[in-house]
């Protein structure tokens, strides 16, 4: 598997946070970018920048199915599924 990770605000932290499993994984500034040919979407923050995202632009980047786990809650669960998400929410 493949991990890449985007942060509006923490990506520059990523390298010295994961130590050594930082070379395992690539970054993104560009969400899309990070999404694209990913099977899935894990969000783990509730920065607002994720709450305004293209979801329709993040899909068409995706394969497919494609997955969303919102663990934050924060996104419109039944306007992905709309889209063709296949949405997963902690708690829900």
């Amino acid at each position: 598997a493949q991990i890449v990770i985007t942060d509006p605000k923490a990506l520059k932290h990523v390298a010295e946070d994961l130590g050594k499993v930082a070379e395992k994984v690539k970054t993104s500034a560009d969400p899309y970018a990070a999404a694209r040919d990913a099977d899935a979407i894990i969000l783990l923050t509730d920065w607002e920048e994720y709450k305004t995202l293209d979801y329709k632009r993040l899909y068409a980047e995706m394969r497919k199915p494609a997955f969303i786990f919102d663990y934050r809650n924060i996104l419109p669960h039944a306007q992905l599924r709309k889209l063709g998400f296949q949405v997963k929410a902690l708690g829900k």
